[in-house]
C-alpha cells in the first residue's frame, strides 16, 4: 500500500441511497405521466441567460371528463401568461424533450399561436458534431434519469438559451 497514494478514495453509495434516488425518479418523471390516482406532476422552469428566475412544479388532478392532454397543455399555457403578464416580459423560446412532443402533438402548436414562443424540440441523446463535451439534447445515460423533475426542468431552460 505504500504506492497507494495516488488512488482516489471513493464512498461507494450505500443501498438506502441508491432506493432513495429510485423512489425519487418513480415519483417526479419529467414526462410527467399519470400515477395510480389520476394525478399529473409538472415542472417549468423559467430563466434567463444567467439566472434561474422562477421555478413552477404543480400536482394536478385529472377529471373525469378532461384528457391528459388538455389538462398539460392548458396549464403550461395559462402559467406561462399569468407569470409574463406579472412580470412584463415575453418568452422567447420553450424547451422540452422529444417525447413531449411526440405525446402532446398539439402543444408546440398552442405555445405559438397563442403566446408567440419558439418551441424547442430537442432529442434525446443527441450531440453537437465535434464537440464531445456538451450534450445538445438530453442524455440518455442513467445520472438523466435520477434527476429530480425541478433539476431536469432547469436543465432544459439552460439547454433553451445556450
Amino acid at each position: 500500500m505504500a504506492d497507494d497514494s495516488n488512488a482516489i478514495l471513493r464512498r461507494r453509495s450505500s443501498l438506502r441511497q441508491q432506493r432513495r434516488l429510485s423512489l425519487q425518479y418513480e415519483n417526479n418523471s419529467w414526462a410527467a405521466p399519470p400515477s395510480g390516482d389520476d394525478t399529473l406532476t409538472i415542472a417549468i422552469a423559467i430563466r434567463d441567460t444567467t439566472y434561474l428566475l422562477d421555478f413552477i412544479q404543480e400536482s394536478l388532478t385529472l377529471k373525469d371528463d378532461q384528457s391528459l392532454c388538455s389538462v398539460l397543455e392548458k396549464f403550461v399555457i395559462d402559467q406561462l401568461q399569468e407569470w409574463s403578464d406579472a412580470h412584463m416580459e415575453k418568452f422567447i423560446g420553450l424547451a422540452m424533450p422529444e417525447r413531449i412532443a411526440k405525446q402532446y402533438p398539439s402543444l408546440c402548436s398552442r405555445l405559438w399561436a397563442e403566446l408567440d414562443i419558439i418551441p424547442l424540440v430537442l432529442p434525446e441523446g443527441s450531440r453537437r458534431e465535434g464537440d464531445d463535451k456538451f450534450t445538445f439534447g438530453i442524455p440518455d445515460s442513467t445520472t438523466w434519469k435520477i434527476r429530480g423533475i425541478d433539476e431536469q426542468a432547469e436543465s432544459m431552460g439552460r439547454k433553451c438559451v445556450r
